[in-house]
């Protein structure tokens, strides 16, 4: 692969992250993921719409000795991915802000510390939130490589990326068939759009 620029390294830092419907790494099987982290040093992410079948935020909670508020004893806890298992990423809108704060997009930042864990149990945390364990990370160029199908991949892609937004990341519904099938209407209005342009040259 060619070298890139700082700048073009972080191309899809804030951005969502969707697995092509060949992945078959089944850690990341249809995910959608917010970039946390994409330069030269590599790039991590959060997969978020993968609820665990098991662990609910009570127990969390329990974990670490702290007091749940009822409206969230039963709050899902998302599988973040596999490195980092034992490390807790809460994904949250805005209105919170602490010292470990990272802003990623707008409305979306990323918060990992247990002061935020305890304002969630006390119900003051922020307006929406997921809270997810683990997290994604990619060695210098992987993530490059994965999207561009450079060599070695021989052409193949792993994940396309798009706009991170609110209703995609605080949405309990599964969105990647919904991430897939609005990525291929994006770029088949592209393609007629350029195919316009390109007929117009010729239409005098």
């Amino acid at each position: 692969m060619s070298k890139k620029t700082e700048k073009e390294l972080k191309r899809v830092r804030g951005r969502m992250l969707i697995s092509m419907p060949h992945m078959a790494d089944p850690r990341f099987y249809k995910t959608t993921l917010a970039v946390i982290r994409h330069d030269a040093s590599g790039a991590s992410a959060i997969i978020f719409n993968k609820p665990s079948k098991s662990l609910i935020f009570s127990e969390v909670c329990l974990d670490m000795g702290l007091k749940c508020h009822p409206k969230w004893k039963n709050q899902p806890i998302y599988y973040g991915g596999p490195i980092n298992t034992s490390q807790i990423f809460v994904i949250h809108s805005s209105d919170y802000h602490d010292k470990d704060t990272m802003n990623v997009a707008p409305s979306i930042s990323i918060t990992s510390n247990k002061a935020i864990i305890q304002t969630i149990a006390e119900d003051k945390g922020p307006n929406l939130f997921k809270v997810a364990v683990g997290c994604a990370i990619w060695s210098p160029d992987q993530l490059d490589d994965e999207i561009e199908g450079a060599w070695p991949r021989d052409g193949v892609i792993s994940w396309l990326h798009t706009d991170l937004n609110p209703a995609n990341v605080y949405s309990t519904k599964d969105n990647w068939n919904d991430a897939i099938e609005l990525y291929s209407q994006s770029m088949a209005s592209n393609i007629l759009k350029r195919l316009e342009v390109e007929d117009a040259k010729y239409n005098f």
